[in-house]
């Protein structure tokens, strides 16, 4: 059985979007005028896929394949709660006719449990990992959905000040937290995902492979003598080499790869669905992409080692039971791929 608090979570914000799929169909309803009635006919449209998405993510929760990401989960039960309470209270009192404004004001109130940080980083997650589209929901985009609420207030409610000031703190509330979702599991230099983001991502993955007998395979990866690099070129040019680094290891690795920026100089890749003898492959490539990076010229070689988890038929290779066993492996393989000098590579 999956996370308790986190099933939860969720289950207030469907209950939430289901309260504003019928408001925003009462609204749809009673528009007076066409372009109004077209523009929450939209926002409903838009809603019911995002209850789509509440939903397709409860069996997943129960399943215990999304990890903890909150990181004060009894907190936000406890205000998802009240705005679930409110909400139904904002539902029951609708009026036979209400002007624009007041609907858009109604509709912010209820759009307002988007605006957690945490909300952005679990559709980011889901997105990344393609959990929910995999369990056959069409579920929408809560970035376009929110923004098409802020420019129907422009548009409909014209230029009241106290309707462009609430547009505009929204706004930038729900910018702020686009920000705070992509920083918080993001290496801010190569974009690649942070040792935070691969431990959270790496779960449902694992849960997956276990469950369909998919062999999981990884990948460490350190720069040979960076120090002296930076010593030598300078840190901005280290910089710029990790950059391109990152950049170019996205290039040679499937989209459900987990490419991730594991400390200074190291990366490490977890590949979904991997032959062993893919894997030999696989470390050898990377070796070569980052030894093929340069920043002005200049680059330097990596060592390489990896290791397979074995959840699909047995082949030749160490077994690996859980991710801790599989990175442990692969960390002594890359002390041992660094003992055989620069560039090395080793995979067991």
């Amino acid at each position: 059985m999956g996370n308790g608090i986190l099933w939860d979570i969720c289950t207030a914000c469907l209950k939430v979007g289901q309260i504003t799929c019928r408001v925003y169909g009462f609204f749809q309803a009673s528009a007076q005028d066409d372009a109004l009635q077209t523009f929450w006919g939209k926002m409903l449209e838009g809603e019911k896929q995002l209850v789509v998405f509440w939903e397709s993510l409860l069996p997943l929760i129960q399943a215990g394949m999304i990890p903890d990401i909150f990181d004060d989960p009894e907190r936000i039960q406890k205000e998802l709660t009240r705005h679930h309470e409110r909400a139904m209270g904002f539902s029951s009192n609708l009026a036979t006719e209400m002007a624009p404004k007041d609907m858009f004001i109604l509709a912010f109130r209820l759009e307002y449990y988007l605006l957690y940080p945490v909300f952005e980083i679990l559709f980011d997650f889901a997105r990344e990992l393609r959990l929910v589209s995999a369990s056959g929901g069409n579920w929408g985009d809560p970035k376009s959905h929110v923004s098409d609420l802020f420019e129907g207030v422009t548009r409909f409610c014209g230029a009241s000040p106290e309707m462009e000031l609430l547009g505009e703190t929204m706004k930038m509330l729900w910018m702020e937290n686009r920000r705070l979702a992509t920083t918080i599991n993001t290496d801010p230099l190569t974009g690649l995902m942070n040792k935070r983001g691969f431990f959270n991502a790496s779960k449902p993955l694992m849960d997956l492979a276990l469950r369909d007998r998919k062999n999981i395979g990884l990948i460490l990866a350190d720069l040979d003598d960076f120090k002296k690099f930076n010593a030598l070129y300078g840190q901005q040019a280290g910089d710029k080499l990790l950059k391109s680094i990152g950049s170019a290891l996205r290039q040679v690795v499937r989209s459900s790869d987990l490419v991730t920026r594991f400390g200074g100089e190291e990366f490490m890749i977890l590949f979904y669905a991997i032959e062993h003898c893919h894997l030999d492959d696989m470390a050898a490539k990377i070796a070569k992409t980052i030894q093929a990076c340069s920043s002005d010229g200049q680059g330097c070689t990596a060592s390489v080692g990896a290791a397979t988890l074995m959840s699909g038929k047995a082949e030749v290779g160490t077994c690996c039971v859980n991710l801790e066993e599989v990175l442990s492996v692969a960390a002594k393989n890359l002390e041992k791929a660094k003992e055989t000098g620069e560039g090395g590579v080793v995979v067991s």
